[in-house]
């Protein structure tokens, strides 16, 4: 052994402590290096993991004009790519009580999730409740990792956020919240800005692509064949992703192109539509015009008919209206008149009244008095046949007893016969009373209605 050796183990032997200090700080941070070194690669194949598991797109097509299923068609036969999804990607917003959220709204194709479906891409992961089986119902983020304020069997409605009515690109804008979800098209909190709202995305919202009324996509996502199986965090990844990019980007150039003929052939015919129709209504105007002008003289004619016929026609009502004056106060005197003579029978009938109702008055008391006479001379009849039947006396008493009788029965036979007298005499007394009354009543009436009917005249 060398003396440098000996003298390191030496100096080693006498500061021991802080020796192994420095080895254990330089052991710590090899192991720390190594842990990070070896993590990096660790996490970058969780995440390719992650996005195969779920085939997350290797491209996104956009385009200003909107995509359509011709251009789906066109990037499906590009030489490379694997699968092909069009959607539906807008931004909308919703209230929760007095807050406003804003959500990025995805299309999911309901009923097509089959796992072995390429063109199944951005694949949801369930977390919580069920996939939307019909119109009108939603997924939404996964709120144990956004702290999200809606949750399952919530019912909520979209707006466009704008002066837009969201109805024009949606058949329904209520929903329910059926379940909770993860997409691998958001792997951070950050969902990106919005136009609405705030300017920043809260949540997403998943719903079926039939909800969209829209005649073309937003976004087409892309597959590349064997990229799936390189990390796509390696330069390998993008080495066969480019070359399909380029091709697509190619593609973009031409389908651009033909999208834009498209339109301004849309745009030309619906001029021409607009112009067939702006000469048709046109035509029709200059008709009506036409119509019009001559419905005008027509009517200009009839107007001057019109005036002559108003100005005889007047003459006619002002000669109608001064006999109708003169009949008025004629009518009006005669009214005068019969109000007169109303008052005048009215003042005898209550004269008449009063004395007949005095006649009727002393009959009634005669009557009551006769009649209390007769019920008298009945009853002594009764007391004097009762003392006939007593065979204790004479026949002198029985003669004179049926005398008594006799006497009574002629003045029950003459009280009967003035009651009856009295009877009609008050019954008839009272009925010329109210015939009297009934005859005055109707000439009262009578003089009201002729009354009414002057005024009617008068406003006439």
């Amino acid at each position: 052994m060398s003396a440098f050796i000996k003298d390191i183990f030496r100096e080693i032997r006498k500061s021991l402590g802080r020796f192994m200090s420095i080895f254990a700080i330089v052991a710590i941070g090899t192991a720390f290096f190594a842990g990070i070194q070896a993590s990096v690669p660790d996490m970058k194949y969780t995440a390719d993991k992650y996005f195969d598991d779920y085939n997350l797109m290797d491209i996104r097509i956009v385009s200003t004009f909107g995509l359509t299923d011709e251009d789906a068609q066109a990037v499906r036969e590009v030489e490379g790519v694997n699968g092909v999804y069009p959607t539906h990607i807008m931004d909308v917003i919703t209230q929760k009580g007095t807050s406003q959220i804003v959500l990025k709204l995805h299309g999911i194709p309901v009923g097509k999730t089959d796992e072995d479906n390429e063109d199944y891409i951005n694949r949801v992961e369930l977390i919580s409740g069920r996939f939307p089986e019909k119109s009108g119902e939603c997924l939404i983020e996964d709120g144990k990792i956004t702290g999200s304020s809606l949750e399952i069997g919530d019912k909520i409605v979209l707006e466009s956020g704008t002066e837009e009515d969201l109805g024009d690109s949606m058949n329904t804008v209520e929903y329910t919240v059926v379940g909770t979800a993860r997409i691998p098209y958001y792997i951070s909190f950050d969902k990106g800005t919005s136009s609405v709202g705030d300017g920043s995305v809260d949540n997403f919202l998943l719903v079926p692509e039939e909800d969209f009324n829209m005649d073309v996509y937003t976004d087409i996502f892309v597959t590349v064949e064997g990229a799936r199986d390189k990390n796509s965090y390696y330069d390998e990844y993008f080495d066969i992703t480019d070359k399909i990019t380029d091709r697509l980007e190619e593609l973009g150039v031409s389908r651009s192109e033909i999208r834009f003929e498209d339109i301004r052939n849309a745009a030309f015919e619906e001029l021409e539509e607009s112009r067939a129709e702006f000469d048709a209504q046109k035509e029709k105007f200059e008709k009506e015009i036409e119509d019009a002008e001559s419905k005008l003289n027509d009517a200009e004619r009839e107007i001057l008919e019109g005036e002559r016929s108003l100005e005889n026609e007047k003459s006619e009502y002002e000669k109608t209206v001064e006999e109708a004056q003169e009949q008025i106060k004629s009518a009006e005197a005669e009214i005068e008149s019969a109000e007169k003579e109303y008052e005048q029978k009215l003042a005898e009938y209550n004269e008449a009244s009063q004395s007949a109702n005095e006649s009727i008055s002393e009959m009634e008391s005669q009557y009551t008095k006769i009649e209390e006479e007769a019920k008298s001379a009945a009853y002594q009849i009764a007391e004097l046949e009762e003392m006939l039947e007593n065979p204790d006396i004479s026949q002198e008493e029985k003669d004179a007893i049926q005398s008594q009788i006799n006497i009574y029965n002629e003045a029950l036979i003459n009280a009967e016969n003035t009651l009856g007298f009295l009877k009609v005499q008050i019954d008839s007394a009272k009925s010329q009373l109210e015939e009297g009354k009934k005859q005055l009543e109707d000439a009262k009436q009578q003089i009201e209605e002729d009354k009414s009917d002057i005024e009617r005249s008068k406003q006439e």
